[in-house]
């Protein structure tokens, strides 16, 4: 195939470019006029309709798990301080289990 000048190159693409878009708006319109082309497309269609349905759902999915983790980060804190209270109280019960033992061994020393 001989290289056109580059001007000439470019109006010759630019015409096989116009004769190709009007082949397939031709195609197109004949495929249009078929009727099983006219159910595949209606199949197209609700496919398309139910993909982006998928989407939409997904898309909304991800935003009530972001909500959710909003709330859980804000709820952290809470629980961290109920763990720490925990923690606390379990200390408190052992250095009461401790003097007790201490009072215990008092008073079985003084026994003796």
């Amino acid at each position: 195939m001989t290289r056109l000048p580059p001007k000439k190159q470019k109006t010759h693409d630019a015409e096989n470019e116009r004769e190709g878009e009007a082949e397939r708006r031709r195609a197109m319109a004949a495929a249009a006029r078929d009727p099983v082309y006219r159910v595949v497309r209606e199949q197209d269609r609700r496919s398309e309709t139910r993909a982006t349905s998928l989407r939409l759902c997904v898309r909304m999915l991800c935003v009530c798990m972001r909500k959710r983790e909003k709330e859980a980060a804000k709820d952290v804190p809470h629980t961290l301080r109920v763990e720490k209270d925990e923690r606390e109280r379990e200390r408190e019960r052992e250095r009461e289990r401790e003097r007790e033992r201490e009072r215990e061994a008092h008073i079985a020393a003084d026994s003796v």
